[in-house]
């Protein structure tokens, strides 16, 4: 992979590097043990600066970044209570 991370910069003429995207919304709603994901991209910066995805292989895997975080909502879950028993009325 190495290799291919050396083919990018002397062939290409680039640096190629993660770029990762916003993180989503936590897998749960309430309570803990969610997860968080977000996209990552293999990118090469060109000579006018701008940013083209590239194969994945062509960034050091070293220096990919999480695309997974663990998350808790700031809710907890609703819960049943049980109340006392009530008589119940014929009428």
């Amino acid at each position: 992979m190495e290799k291919d991370y050396i083919k990018c910069l002397l062939e290409l003429g680039c640096r190629c590097r993660w770029v990762a995207g916003d993180w989503e919304a936590c897998s749960v709603s309430c309570g803990h043990g969610g997860i968080s994901q977000r996209h990552l991209y293999c990118v090469r910066e060109t000579s006018d600066l701008s940013l083209q995805p590239v194969d994945q292989h062509l960034c050091l895997p070293e220096e990919r970044p999480d695309s997974e975080r663990p998350c808790a909502a700031d809710v907890d879950c609703p819960k049943w209570v049980a109340g006392q028993w009530s008589h119940v009325s014929l009428g």
